[in-house]
């Protein structure tokens, strides 16, 4: 037996139409939750542990001049093995070759490993950006999916999941005044054929994360290809040259190295003590 709706076709062509006013008003129902949860997020979140998400993006310009400083070296240490690497006949001399090889392999491992990073940090930082963007043309049943009750870590990035909760309260607003305009034009098709939010944005969350951690490797090895690049020019000064150009290339990396650790030390002093008028 035929319904009511269905003997009347008018009603058939308004159906669509409820659905997505119906859907609607779902959807309108967190914002209210969404404002909350912004605000909770900015007084919750302890922002200083976590990094921006711009400077996550730029940290792939950092890879990419890490490469080319580690390649640089390498060139470097090979020269210097190419003078040395014949020369075992004492203790210093078998040093410098062993820091000259360890070098140079440091550095190149430092190379390709920051390459790689770079290459994958540009690749799904982009992929994080386009669904994050999306949200502006989402429809009112794409939001409704959209699962909100993720852990508050899963986007990496504390501004990430805020900027997401921004553009769904956003996008709800304006789909609310579409709504009170009767300029809703989208059809039952287009919704159901719409892919759903934010799907593949975890997925590329995780492969940034193992990006960062091997970047943070090229840049620990690159530390370490340095100091091997020190040594060896000193074991190989102390081997082949004069005690005064020993003593003063000694000399010379002993302040360099000086130099580094103060810096280091002021600006951790700095960070902390922003960090305690912050909580102050």
């Amino acid at each position: 037996m035929a319904s009511s709706d269905d003997s009347q076709p008018g009603l058939l062509l308004l159906r669509p139409m409820k659905e997505i006013l119906a859907t609607l008003d779902e959807a309108a129902k967190i914002v209210p939750a969404l404002r909350v949860a912004t605000l909770a997020l900015h007084m919750l979140l302890d922002t200083s542990k976590q990094p921006d998400w711009d400077d996550i993006k730029s940290e792939s310009a950092s890879l990419v001049s890490y490469a080319t400083i580690a390649t640089f070296l390498a060139a470097v240490q090979s020269q210097i093995i190419a003078l040395s690497y014949q020369d075992n006949t004492s203790h210093v001399a078998v040093a410098s070759n062993a820091l000259g090889f360890a070098g140079v392999l440091f550095d190149v491992s430092s190379a390709c490993f920051a390459l790689g990073a770079s290459t994958t940090l540009q690749r799904h930082t982009t992929i994080i950006d386009s669904e994050i963007n999306a949200i502006d043309d989402a429809s009112p049943r794409q939001l409704v999916q959209l699962d909100l009750a993720e852990p508050l870590n899963s986007y990496g990035a504390s501004d990430v999941w805020v900027r997401i909760y921004k553009k769904v309260e956003k996008r709800m607003r304006i789909l609310r005044m579409e709504n009170q305009s009767q300029n809703l034009q989208e059809d039952e098709t287009s919704i159901i054929d719409r892919p759903p939010l934010l799907r593949a944005t975890q997925a590329s969350w995780k492969e940034v994360q193992g990006a960062l951690a091997v970047g943070n490797a090229a840049s620990n090895l690159m530390i370490l290809g340095v100091l091997c690049f020190f040594g060896s020019v000193i074991c190989l000064a102390v081997s082949t040259q004069p005690r005064t150009v020993w003593i003063v290339s000694v000399v010379v990396t002993a302040w360099v190295i000086f130099a580094v650790l103060t810096a280091s030390v002021l600006l951790a002093a700095k960070w902390f003590w922003k960090r305690m008028r912050g909580l102050w």
